[in-house]
């Protein structure tokens, strides 16, 4: 009964009413959360905050028109190498193992330069100052030398097991800024004599050795 009035009395709406109705309805719907608009997974924001972003492929895009993505090939200095032999304490043979850092508005790079390793600051990454340190001094003279190998086999007397082949990066997650900077190098005891089978030289005091490293970094820093 109520269902037949209802059909002999059907609701009657205005142009008016719609021409209100209409735009709130979309209004309402593209001004909702994320969250409560009806989208599919695949057409969810990508959040990606303050951190910048490198176009390699179409992951952060959404749609591109008229456009075509082209990767440019890094082109050396023509002053390469831009790390050469300018101190009488140096040697000609200058090797990075990639330990250049771009910290704040610096690079510092850690470098091996004969039988040691040397520290050297740049604002560009082409131009290379080579402060003057007291941790390796030679003759008597300020060096840019972090510490350097007694002989072919034997490292320095605070890293007797150094042999080549370092690494240094700045560790974020370290709550001491004295600790940040750390290094990892190839480490070799020539005179070994101990067990050959399972981890060599078990009884070696590598924590000690870690915090000697630790500190010559961080005194190289300032």
């Amino acid at each position: 009964m109520e269902r037949s009035r209802m059909m002999e009395n059907p609701v009657r709406v205005s142009p008016q009413f719609l021409v209100i109705l209409i735009p709130l309805f979309f209004f309402t719907l593209f001004s909702a959360p994320l969250g409560l608009r009806a989208e599919s997974p695949g057409s969810v924001p990508i959040e990606v905050g303050a951190q910048k972003q490198l176009f390699l492929d179409d992951h952060l895009v959404a749609s591109a028109t008229n456009i075509s993505r082209r990767i440019h090939p890094a082109q050396k200095s023509k002053s390469n190498p831009v790390i050469r032999q300018t101190e009488p304490w140096e040697d000609p043979f200058n090797i990075l193992y990639g330990s250049v850092i771009r910290d704040g508005g610096k690079y510092k790079a850690w470098y091996k330069s004969g039988p040691g390793v040397s520290y050297a600051v740049s604002d560009d990454g082409l131009n290379w100052i080579k402060p003057q340190l007291d941790l390796a001094p030679i003759n008597g003279a300020k060096t840019n030398i972090l510490f350097r190998k007694i002989s072919e086999l034997k490292g320095s007397d605070a890293l007797p097991y150094y042999h080549e082949l370092f690494g240094v990066h700045k560790d974020e997650r370290e709550a001491d800024p004295s600790r940040r900077y750390k290094m990892g190098f190839l480490s070799i005891d020539w005179e070994y004599k101990g067990p050959r089978e399972g981890r060599r030289n078990r009884q070696r005091p590598v924590l000690e050795k870690r915090e000697r490293v630790r500190r010559r970094l961080h005194n190289s820093l300032g």
